[in-house]
C-alpha cells in the first residue's frame, strides 16, 4: 500500500481564505464589468432576484459585483445630474442630489443575504458534523472486520467494497479533523488488505483499474500547469487530489513512479499559485501604500484654508486630479481595502463639505452686501435732487467712500446695482457742475475790478510817505469792498496783490520812520522844546527792554507752531512782527544813542 500517499498532508491550508478572497477579487471584477450598463433599478432587481434562486456560493461573487457596480452607477448618475444642473445655469456649490432610496433597499438586500449566508453556513457546519460522525462508525465497521479472527474474501470483500462507497458519498468534515480522519481510516484499509490475502487475480484487477485512473488525474494535473489562471488551476488541483485519495492503491512497483509524476505536476502548480499570491500580495501592499499617500495629500490641503474662491477652484481642482488618480489604482489588501476607501472618502467628504460650507457663508455675505448697496442706493437717490451743495456733496462723498468698503455682490445683480448708483451720483454732479457754472460767471466783473486795482498799485508813486500811506490805506479799502470770489480764484489774485501793496507800505513807512527820527533830534537838539531828555530817555530804555522781551516770545512761539501741521499762515505773520519789533528795537536804540550823545556835548560846553 502506498503510505507516502495515504499519509500525504492535505493541502487544505494553503486553499485557505487567502485562496478563496483572491478568486472572489478576480471573479467580483470580471462580474462587475458584465454589470457595467445596467441601472441602480436594474441592479437591484437582479440581486434581488439572485438572492432567491442562487446558493450561497454562487452569491458571494455575485453580491460583492453588483454592490460595485451599483456605487459605480451611483457616482455615474451624480455627476451626469451635477452637470445638467450646472448646465441649466446652476452654480455647482448649490448642487444638491434628489432624495432616493436605492441605497436604502441595497443595503436591505445585502443583509437579506448575509442572513441567509450565516443560515447556509450554520447548515453546512451541521452537514459537516454529521458527515463527521458518518465517517468515524464506517471507521469502526471496517475495524471490526479488519478485527474478525475468521475473514474470508467471499463474505468480507463486499462489505468492504460498500464501507468504501458509502464513505466517498459522504461529504465534507471540519478541516482540523481531515487529517486524522484520513489516516485513521487508510490504517484501516491497509490492514484489511494485508490481513486478508485477496487472491490476486483480483488484487491485480484492482491495482490496475487505480493505475488508469491516476494517470488519468496525472495527465489533467500536467494540464493544469500550462493554465494562464493560477487561482483556477489551483482549485482544480485540490479537486485532483481528493478524487486521487479516493482511489485505491496501486502495485507496488509502481507506486513511485505513478506519486512522483503527480506530485511532479503538483509542485509547479503549487509554486505558480505562491508565486502568483506573492506578487499579487506585494502589489496590493503596494496599491495600500499609494493609497495611504494620497490620503496625505488630502490631509495636507485641509490643513490649507482656502480663503477665496480662486483657492477653492485651485484646491477642487487638486482633489479632483487626487480622485482621478485614486480610480487608476487596484485594490489594497483585503484586511485593509475598505478601511483605507473609508478614510480617502471620508476626507473628500470633509473637503467638500468645507467647500460647500464656505461658499454658503459667501452666498450670505453677498446677499448682505447686496442689501447694504441697495439702501445705499436709496439713499443717494434721495439726495440727487438737493441744492444744498456742500452738505450734499459732502453726504455723498462719505456713502461713496461706504460703497467701496462693502465687498462684492451676486454677479447677476452686481451691474445693475453699480449702476444705479453711478447714475444717481453723476445726476448730482452735473447738476452741480451747472450751476457752479452759471455761478463763475458772475464772477468775472469782480475779477476785472480786482486785477484793476493790482494795475493801480503796480503803477503807483508818490513822494510823500504819509500821503502815499493814506492813499494805500484806501485802495485797501476798495480791495475789501470789490466783492467775494471763491478761494480757488481769490488766492492767485490776492497773493499778488499782497505782494505788491506789502512792498509800497513797507517802502513808505520806512520813509515815515526816518522823518520821525530827524523830528524827534530836532527837539532833543532844540532847547525851546518842552521835552524832557531826561524822562523820554528813560521811557525809551523801558520801550527797549520790552521790545527785547516781545521778540524773545515772538521767536519762542515760531519754535512751537513750527510743530504743528497747518501753521504756515500763523508763523509768517509772527515773523513779520518779529521784522517790525526789530525795527522798533532798532529805531529806540538810535533815539537813545542821540540823547546821551547830546547830554555829552551839553557837559563839555558847560566845562568850556
Amino acid at each position: 500500500m502506498e503510505n507516502d500517499v495515504l499519509t500525504q498532508p492535505v493541502q487544505e491550508e494553503q486553499f485557505n481564505q487567502e485562496v478563496e478572497n483572491a478568486n472572489e477579487v478576480i471573479a467580483t471584477e470580471q462580474t462587475t464589468e458584465t454589470y457595467a450598463t445596467l441601472s441602480k433599478e436594474e441592479l437591484l432587481a437582479l440581486l434581488e432576484k439572485e438572492i432567491e434562486v442562487k446558493s450561497i456560493d454562487q452569491l458571494r461573487v455575485i453580491t460583492d459585483a453588483i454592490k460595485i457596480a451599483f456605487y459605480k452607477r451611483n457616482k455615474q448618475d451624480v455627476e451626469a445630474a451635477k452637470k445638467i444642473f450646472v448646465d441649466n445655469g446652476g452654480i455647482e456649490e448649490e448642487f444638491k442630489l434628489e432624495a432616493d432610496n436605492c441605497e436604502e433597499r441595497l443595503k436591505e438586500l445585502l443583509n437579506n443575504y448575509r442572513q441567509k449566508r450565516n443560515e447556509s453556513n450554520q447548515i453546512i457546519e451541521k452537514q459537516k458534523s454529521d458527515n463527521l460522525e458518518a465517517k468515524l462508525e464506517i471507521i469502526e465497521k471496517l475495524k471490526k472486520i479488519v478485527e474478525a479472527s475468521e475473514m474470508s474474501s467471499e463474505n468480507t470483500y463486499p462489505q468492504f467494497k460498500e464501507l468504501q462507497n458509502d464513505w466517498k458519498a459522504i461529504g465534507a468534515i471540519p478541516k482540523e479533523k481531515l487529517n486524522d480522519i484520513w489516516n485513521s481510516y487508510h490504517f484501516q484499509i491497509e490492514s484489511y488488505y494485508n490481513i486478508m490475502k485477496i487472491n490476486n487475480e483480483l488484487r491485480d484487477l484492482d491495482l490496475k483499474k487505480n493505475l488508469e485512473l491516476k494517470m488519468v488525474i496525472c495527465e489533467e494535473s500536467e494540464r493544469l500547469s500550462v493554465l494562464p489562471s493560477f487561482v483556477e488551476a489551483f482549485k482544480q488541483l485540490q479537486e485532483l487530489h481528493d478524487k486521487w485519495r479516493e482511489i485505491g492503491p496501486v502495485a507496488k512497483e509502481q507506486k513511485d513512479e505513478i506519486w512522483d509524476r503527480f506530485k511532479q505536476a503538483s509542485t509547479i502548480i503549487n509554486k505558480n499559485h505562491q508565486q502568483y499570491f506573492e506578487n499579487l500580495n506585494a502589489e496590493q501592499e503596494s496599491n495600500l501604500n499609494i493609497k495611504k499617500e494620497l490620503c496625505e495629500k488630502i490631509e495636507a490641503i485641509l490643513e490649507t484654508t482656502a480663503t477665496t474662491r480662486k483657492d477653492w477652484d485651485a484646491q477642487t481642482n487638486e482633489v479632483i486630479n487626487i480622485q482621478n488618480i485614486w480610480k487608476t489604482i487596484g485594490f489594497a489588501p483585503k484586511k485593509d481595502n475598505t478601511k483605507i476607501y473609508e478614510r480617502f472618502r471620508a476626507l473628500c467628504n470633509v473637503f467638500f463639505d468645507n467647500k460647500q460650507q464656505y461658499f454658503k457663508n459667501l452666498k450670505e455675505m453677498f446677499g448682505q452686501n447686496l442689501q447694504k448697496k441697495t439702501e445705499i442706493c436709496k439713499q443717494v437717490q434721495l439726495l440727487k435732487d438737493s441744492t444744498n451743495w456742500a452738505e450734499t456733496t459732502n453726504e455723498i462723498i462719505s456713502l461713496q467712500k461706504q460703497w467701496k468698503e462693502i465687498g462684492s455682490v451676486p454677479s447677476k445683480e452686481s451691474d445693475s446695482i453699480w449702476k444705479e448708483f453711478r447714475e444717481s451720483c453723476d445726476y448730482f454732479f452735473a447738476k452741480k457742475a451747472e450751476h457752479y457754472k452759471e455761478i463763475e460767471k458772475s464772477y468775472e466783473d469782480i475779477i476785472a475790478l480786482k486785477e484793476q486795482i493790482i494795475a493801480e498799485l503796480q503803477s503807483f508813486t508818490e513822494e510823500n510817505p504819509r500821503t502815499a500811506i493814506e492813499s494805500l490805506k484806501e485802495i485797501q479799502r476798495r480791495w475789501s469792498e470789490s466783492g467775494y470770489l471763491p478761494t480757488r480764484i481769490q488766492n492767485p489774485l490776492y497773493a499778488k496783490y499782497k505782494e505788491i501793496i506789502d512792498a509800497h507800505f513797507t517802502t513808505f513807512k520806512k520813509g515815515i520812520s526816518q522823518h520821525n527820527f530827524e523830528n524827534f533830534k530836532s527837539k532833543v537838539t532844540n532847547k525851546s522844546s518842552n521835552l524832557d531828555i531826561f524822562k523820554e530817555k528813560d521811557r525809551l530804555k523801558r520801550k527797549y527792554q520790552k521790545l527785547e522781551t516781545d521778540i524773545i516770545t515772538l521767536e519762542n512761539n515760531i519754535g512751537f507752531f513750527a510743530k504743528s501741521k497747518n501753521a504756515t499762515s500763523l508763523i509768517k505773520d509772527i515773523e513779520q512782527k518779529i521784522t517790525q519789533a526789530k525795527e522798533e528795537l532798532q529805531m529806540t536804540k538810535d533815539k537813545i544813542k542821540h540823547i546821551i550823545t547830546e547830554e555829552k556835548n551839553a557837559q563839555n560846553n558847560e566845562r568850556e
